[in-house]
């Protein structure tokens, strides 16, 4: 049996992690969540993670700080990290990009977008209808 690829999902929305965590589960996605950076900071480094989905606005280490934090670790510096987040004006995606993020999309997100942009970066084909 091919084990699961497991996703960091690291966000303080209960609705946005419960719809997302939905959309990859069905998908055949292992979800792990995390609502504070810190948090999700010692799981990507005790843990086989795939790919990694981070909001910006984190209650203690925002994402900006966790996403340089990953990109600086020699064993992390090539994880996948997507930032999904309310915070949409050029600067912000500017700073998201420059922190280290692969890709950055903006809230609300379909699942159908969020579910394609993770199976790109996690290698996989995309389903066809």
């Amino acid at each position: 049996m091919i084990a699961k690829r497991r996703i960091l999902l690291v966000d303080d929305e209960p609705d946005f992690v419960a719809g997302a965590r939905t959309s990859l589960e069905q998908a055949g996605y292992e979800v792990r969540t995390a609502r504070l950076g810190r948090l999700a900071w010692e799981i990507v480094r005790e843990e086989k993670v795939d790919l990694v989905l981070l909001d910006v606005n984190l209650p203690d280490l925002n994402g900006i700080d966790l996403c340089k934090r990953i990109r600086m670790d020699i064993h992390l510096c090539g994880l996948p990290v997507i930032m999904v987040t309310l915070k949409t004006s050029l600067s912000d995606v500017l700073q998201g990009f420059a922190s280290g993020a692969t890709e950055y999309l903006a809230k609300p997100v379909r699942q159908e977008d969020l579910l394609t942009h993770v199976r790109r970066l996690a290698g996989e084909a995309p389903e066809h209808s």
